[in-house]
C-alpha cells in the first residue's frame, strides 16, 4: 500500500500537508465569513450569512431578539446554539404613492387627488422594534394630510363664496330668501 501525506513544492522543494485541519469553534454566534470550501461542507442551518449592500443596514436577530446593527459588507454567523437570521433595511430616500381624498360626490368640478410622499429611514433599530408597520403608518399620515389639504382648500372656497354672497346682499343685490351666515354658506340644505 502506497500513502501521500504530504507533497513536495516544484519550487522551493519544501514538503507540504496535503489534508488542512481547520478547527472551528461553533458555540458562539459571530463568525469570520467562511470560505467556498467550507461552507459547501458546513450542515444547512448551522451557518447564515448576509451581504448588506451601500445604503442599507443589515439587524442581526438571536433567538428571535434583535441583537445588533450591522453595516454594509458581508457578515455571518453560526446557527448551531442559537438560532441566528438575518434582515437588511432600506436607508435609501423614497417615494410613497397613494390616492388622496377625491371629491367625486360632491360635483362635476371636482376631481380626485394623487398624493406622493418622500421618506427616508434614519433609525433601522427603530423601525425594526416598532409595534406597527412603518408603511402602513406613513401611508395613513400621507391619507389624513391629504384630506386635512383638502378640507382647508373647501373651507377658503366656501368661505370666499360666503363673502360674496354675503356682500352682494349687503350692497342690495337680487338676492331673496332668508340670510344665510358663513358657516351655512358650506352645508347643504334649504
Amino acid at each position: 500500500m502506497w500513502t501521500v501525506e504530504r507533497s513536495i513544492s516544484r519550487e522551493t522543494g519544501e514538503a507540504r500537508p496535503l489534508i488542512r485541519i481547520e478547527k472551528l469553534d461553533v458555540s458562539g454566534v459571530e463568525t469570520k465569513p467562511l470560505d467556498d470550501e467550507l461552507k459547501a461542507i458546513a450542515r444547512a442551518g448551522d451557518y447564515v450569512e448576509v451581504t448588506v449592500p451601500e445604503g442599507r443596514r443589515g439587524l442581526r436577530y438571536v433567538d428571535g431578539q434583535l441583537d445588533v446593527e450591522l453595516p454594509a459588507g458581508r457578515h455571518a454567523a453560526f446557527s448551531v446554539v442559537k438560532k441566528v437570521t438575518f434582515a437588511t433595511i432600506d436607508l435609501r430616500e423614497r417615494v410613497l404613492r397613494g390616492d388622496g381624498p377625491g371629491g367625486h360626490d360632491e360635483g362635476p368640478r371636482d376631481a380626485a387627488l394623487n398624493v406622493s410622499a418622500t421618506f427616508k429611514v434614519s433609525d433601522a433599530k427603530r423601525l425594526a422594534t416598532g409595534r406597527a408597520r412603518a408603511d402602513e403608518v406613513l401611508y395613513l399620515a400621507v391619507q389624513l394630510s391629504a384630506r386635512e389639504a383638502v378640507h382647508r382648500a373647501h373651507a377658503r372656497r366656501a368661505a370666499r363664496f360666503a363673502r360674496r354672497a354675503l356682500g352682494a346682499a349687503g350692497r342690495g343685490g337680487a338676492r331673496s330668501g332668508p340670510r344665510r351666515s358663513v358657516l351655512d354658506a358650506h352645508r347643504p340644505g334649504p
